[in-house]
């Protein structure tokens, strides 16, 4: 997601980074009040969420487990009684009883299963709200992601070098150089580390939702926002990514 200014009363998130000058920010919300504490009891709440199988699991063990060890004793009482070895045998088989038809397969199986898959999910970033989310899985058919943030890193890339002049893209380098915005670090990027130092803007100056401004060679320069830039709403046109607009002195706006 891309950095949006705020102003004095404005709420902004834990864990939101500034990029601009130092602000002074009160805490509304702290440990389990937070948005980090209420992620976490969600996960609590999917962890320790009953589902189907583990529901029809806990109904089954409950007849099961008794009959077990009524079984086992069963079978400790015949071999005392019938048989002629002592209680040795008696024990070893009532043992053996209980470790064949223990019902913790049966009792564990769905809970540990549930608490493995989740564990895995939120180490790839996945969330899982309902503890039945795993199971309905299996009959989804349509998925819906809120794209920023989730199949996006928030690092965009210039895809339009070669289209640039390569004085547009020096005088935009120069001014991008001295800001932390993620479109200006794109120019950096894409500049690499083979382009030769460009010159020291004049005057600089970072505008919070507009763009950066100075002059270089003589000429007032501004790169950010397309209406910061003069640019109008007909040659603007963000539907397939943002948009990083140049204006050198009276030339034509140039677009990154």
């Amino acid at each position: 997601t891309l950095p949006q200014p705020v102003e004095p009363g404005d709420r902004v998130c834990g864990g939101a980074l500034n990029l601009g000058q130092p602000i002074e920010v009160e805490a509304t919300a702290v440990d389990e009040d937070s948005l980090i504490g209420e992620i976490v009891r969600l996960m609590e709440a999917a962890e320790q969420g009953r589902t189907a199988y583990v529901r029809l699991a806990d109904a089954v063990a409950r007849i099961y487990a008794p009959a077990v060890h009524l079984l086992a004793f069963g079978t400790f009482l015949g071999w005392l009684l019938l048989g002629a070895s002592g209680w040795e045998p008696a024990l070893m088989n009532a043992v053996a009883v209980l470790i064949i038809t223990c019902p913790c397969a049966l009792g564990l199986a769905a809970p540990a299963a549930q608490v493995a898959a989740s564990g895995r999910l939120f180490r790839t970033g996945v969330l899982v709200k309902a503890a039945d989310g795993l199971e309905r899985i299996a009959q989804t058919d349509h998925v819906v992601f809120d794209k920023t943030g989730t199949l996006t890193e928030g690092r965009p890339e210039l895809v339009n070098r070669n289209e640039i002049e390569a004085d547009a893209f020096t005088a935009a380098l120069a001014l991008a150089r001295h800001s932390q915005h993620p479109l200006s670090r794109a120019l950096v990027r894409a500049a690499g580390d083979n382009t030769p130092p460009t010159a020291q803007p004049d005057d600089l100056e970072e505008i919070p939702g507009s763009g950066l401004r100075g002059t270089i060679g003589g000429r007032a320069c501004r790169l950010g926002r397309a209406e910061w830039c003069g640019v109008t709403q007909l040659e603007a046109d963000d539907r397939h990514g943002p948009e990083l607009w140049l204006r050198q002195g009276g030339e034509p706006p140039g677009k990154f």
